[in-house]
């Protein structure tokens, strides 16, 4: 990934938030990580930046993970998306992987987390030139 890419992570988890904020800082000095504690923050967000990935989670305060999804859906659908889940249910990540979003589960490793997003991006960034 060598442009400049920002991505939006979602999470009632403040601690969980800034730990993954600050490890995807760290492995990669051209991207900038925008964060917010639920659903409501996020589109605020997304209304006010260029966000070229939202990574999310389902379940929180205020609006959830799935209203964010249908905002994304009907304002920005060409953002990727991917959703973090503590709750893994196979029929609702069937019906998201449906949708072209890609899931993970939480608890999740870092190493792996870290490469699903670069590999996203990198994808993006071969789609755009």
């Amino acid at each position: 990934m060598s442009a400049n890419k920002t991505i939006l992570l979602v999470d009632d988890d403040k601690t969980f938030l800034m730990a993954l904020s600050e490890g995807l800082r760290l492995l990669n000095e051209n991207l900038t990580v925008l964060t917010a504690e639920d659903g409501e923050q996020a589109i605020e967000i997304l209304d006010s930046s260029n966000v070229d990935l939202l990574l999310t989670d389902l379940k929180m305060p205020k609006k959830n993970g799935f209203d964010l999804l249908k905002y994304r859906d009907s304002y920005a659908s060409h953002m990727p998306v991917m959703v973090m889940t503590g709750y893994y249910c196979e029929e609702v990540i069937k019906d998201l992987n449906s949708l072209g979003v890609h899931c993970t589960e939480k608890p999740m490793e870092f190493d792996k987390l870290s490469k699903q997003v670069f590999s996203i991006l990198d994808k993006e960034n071969r789609i755009c030139l």
